[in-house]
Formats: C-alpha cells, structure tokens, sequence
C-alpha cells in the first residue's frame, strides 16, 4: 500500500489518510486529514446559532445560522389550524388549515353533505341552474369534496356535447378511428393503431378513397376483415368511403399500391 509523508505533522501514512487534490501530481493533499481538521478548528471556532442558540461549527466567517431551516425561520409565518390546533407555517393558499384533510373535515361539519328533504330523499342545490335535485341527478367526481360533480347532468350535458362537436370537427380522422377500434375490439380483434397514424395514412393517399379515387369521407377498413382474423395494426387498415367499404364487406382485398404494400398483388 502507498505512503505519504504529511507537511505539517511529518508522519507518514496511507494515502487514504490524506484528501483528493487534483491539482497536485500525486492527486492528494499535503496535509493528512487530522491536521486538515484541527487547522479548520482553529480558524473557524464553534459559535453559537443566532436563532435556536445551538453551538456549531460554521463553514465561513459570514455564517450565523446553523442550518438552512435556521436561516429562513424569521421569514416564517406560523398560524394554528382551525380544525386540530397544530401550529403550522401559513402560506398565501394555506392560511386556516394544516392540510387539505382538515379543511375538508370542517366543510363537511359545517355544510351538509346532503340536503335530506321529507326524510327519504336525499339530493343538493345545483351550482349552475340553482335548482335542488337528487343524488342520482349528479355525475361522480373524486376530486369533489362530497364524491359529485357541483353541476346536475341537464346542466352539463349542453358544455360536453359542445365540446365533443368541437373535438369531432377539429379530428374527424381520430373520432372516426376511435370509434372503429372500439367495434372492432369488442368483436375480439387484436393490435392497436393511433389517430397520428392513422392521419399518416390518409395523408399519404391524399385524402381520397383507395378504391374509387374518390375525395369523400373515408371510413376505417381493414384490409383482413375481423371476422377472420384480421388485427387493428396500421399495416391491416386503408381508407376507403362508405360506398366502397360496404361493397367490399368481409372479402380480404387489398387496395393500396403495390410499392405501399411491399410489392404483394391484390387479394
């Protein structure tokens, strides 16, 4: 094993009684690190925390505070909790409960869950229309307090069929694919195949039906129909119009170009 001679003391030791320094030609310190310690001792004494008054050992002459949490104690602003009594660090969106468990507790002690009328049913007030309605008149949602959306599902049925008219309109190639995939699955067909793909192909056939040549809105078929055993890979689908996908039916035709396909013939 090696030695070195230290600068200070004169002992020699191993090399792993001295630090790493990759500025010297032996990649170690002169000084072994006993006499690294007690240099650092001398210069920067143990003195005491200006916050919590615990001695330490500060890493610079600046240093007042024995540790970070120390340092940003006086920015703190402490509040005790509404709902259990603990003393917690208040923040702009926290500043009556520790948690959002105790924030919830009170709501639930305060408002009722459920609006009991005639002592059989039970429902709430809707946030949108205002009207009371029952339970059963509410979609669930996990991230509400009480399990249900705060909007009855007359009132919500409007925003979401806009919205999904906006989606179809603006993906029509993904709506149509979507809803493809999910038949086709149910009638047991394996593999899968996105609306980016799916784009691709279209794109790639220039938007027109691969049987007439036609530019119509193209429908999802598979060159392998389901019915025998064809999967929902990309490589088994190719656009076509209505018209000509109910011609073709549950024969296995393959449509593209030759140079698309690999160079196969028509089936």
């Amino acid at each position: 094993m090696e030695a070195k001679t230290c600068s200070v003391c004169g002992e020699t030791k191993t090399t792993r009684a001295f630090y790493r320094d990759a500025s010297r030609k032996d990649g170690l310190t002169d000084r072994c690190k006993v006499c690294v310690s007690e240099y650092l001792r001398s210069r920067f004494p143990q003195r005491d925390c200006v916050q919590c008054g615990k001695r330490y050992r500060p890493g610079s002459k600046e240093s007042i505070y024995c540790s970070i949490h120390c340092a940003h104690e006086p920015q703190r602003t402490y509040a005790i909790c509404k709902h259990c009594g603990v003393r917690f660090v208040a923040t702009a969106g926290r500043l009556g409960h520790c948690s959002r468990n105790c924030r919830d507790a009170d709501r639930r002690a305060t408002i009722p869950r459920w609006d009991i009328r005639d002592g059989l049913f039970s429902g709430k007030t809707c946030h949108r229309c205002g009207a009371w309605k029952l339970r059963s008149d509410f979609a669930t949602f996990a991230a509400s307090w009480d399990g249900y959306n705060a909007t009855c599902r007359r009132c919500l049925a409007p925003a979401l069929c806009a919205r999904t008219k906006l989606r179809n309109r603006k993906y029509p190639h993904a709506t149509r694919l979507k809803k493809h995939l999910c038949r086709a699955r149910a009638r047991g067909a394996h593999g899968h195949s996105t609306a980016q793909e799916w784009e691709a192909l279209c794109a790639k056939h220039g938007g027109r039906c691969l049987r007439c040549h036609a530019q119509a809105k193209l429908t999802v078929d598979h060159i392998v129909p389901v019915s025998r055993g064809g999967s929902s890979d990309i490589s088994n689908l190719q656009p076509l119009c209505a018209k000509c996908n109910s011609i073709k039916h549950t024969k296995t035709i393959d449509y593209r170009p030759s140079r698309a396909r690999g160079g196969a013939g028509t089936d």
